[in-house]
């Protein structure tokens, strides 16, 4: 089905694009957007560099799509490469490699409960850690009993340090080197973060609600309302041996291991059993 795109919206996208990509280039990547936008997407990004990319944001829609390749969502589930649903769900207060290649390693921590009656724990991503090159990001949901949606309920690190970030549409923060860039989508709970030609992810925090407690039977206790991650990943150079829960789901016939493989000792650190990062040398 060909999906119907307002004249505006084609003719920004259109200038942004030949503002940094040739013109038969451009044309080829706008065709194959009218007919499937999500699938394009990741050929603009391998096209367009990633600091222009928010341009083309604008125009698209920047809000993690959890039917797509690459997120996370919910309880949680995942969506591999390849289009795939599956489910991993940890164990709370633990860490799990996510991605693990030889020059990127992400990992997730889980939060969750266990009811009485529960023979495994209810689990939500609450945060992100990443290593590339020397340095380390993170970005997690605080907790919070009662969610508010004028708060902003996003922490952010960079090498250890916190990262400040203006609670204002539009703001952007950058590491030194320029590496690394965090923006807000809208002033507060959303962001899309940039590893310079590595990965991008657009992340949400958002609360258990209470229709969702009272679907699914949470038993949500009332002073945590466990505020967690939904978020969609783009790769820009997976090598064939990347290992982790979300990336082998990118390689032909994926094979997933029980959670011990990919268990972490902490958010920041590679060293689950089939980790493959190999540049970090942490403190």
């Amino acid at each position: 089905m060909r999906v119907a795109i307002p004249s505006v919206q084609h003719f920004k996208l259109k200038h942004t694009l030949l503002s940094t990509v040739p013109t038969q280039q451009a044309d080829a990547m706008l065709t194959e957007w009218v007919v499937n936008p999500w699938k394009s997407c990741s050929l603009i990004i391998l096209s367009v560099n990633e600091y222009k990319l928010n341009e083309v944001f604008d125009i698209l829609d920047r809000k993690p799509n959890c039917n797509s390749p690459g997120s996370a969502c919910y309880d949680p589930r995942f969506i591999g490469g390849d289009g795939i649903v599956f489910y991993f769900h940890g164990k709370s207060n633990q860490q799990f490699s996510l991605v693990s290649d030889r020059n990127l390693q992400i990992n997730d921590r889980f939060s969750g409960h266990r009811p009485a009656d529960r023979t495994r724990d209810y689990t939500w991503i609450q945060a992100l850690g990443m290593l590339f090159s020397s340095h380390s990001f993170s970005v997690e949901a605080t907790k919070v009993g009662t969610w508010d949606k004028q708060i902003d309920h996003l922490k952010f690190t960079y090498n250890g340090n916190d990262v400040v970030l203006e609670e204002a549409y539009p703001s952007t923060w950058f590491s030194p080197e320029k590496d690394v860039k965090v923006e807000r989508i809208s002033s507060r709970n959303s962001v899309i973060v940039s590893l310079k030609h590595v990965a991008q992810s657009m992340i949400n925090v958002v609360p258990v609600t209470k229709e969702d407690d009272w679907i699914h039977n949470y038993q949500v206790p009332s002073e945590d309302c466990f505020a967690h991650l939904e978020f969609q990943f783009k790769f820009f150079a997976l090598s064939p041996k990347v290992e982790g829960v979300l990336s082998k789901a990118w390689m032909a016939m994926p094979v997933v291991g029980g959670e011990d493989e990919y268990q972490t000792s902490s958010l920041l650190w590679a060293d689950c059993v089939s980790c493959m990062f190999s540049l970090w040398e942490p403190n």
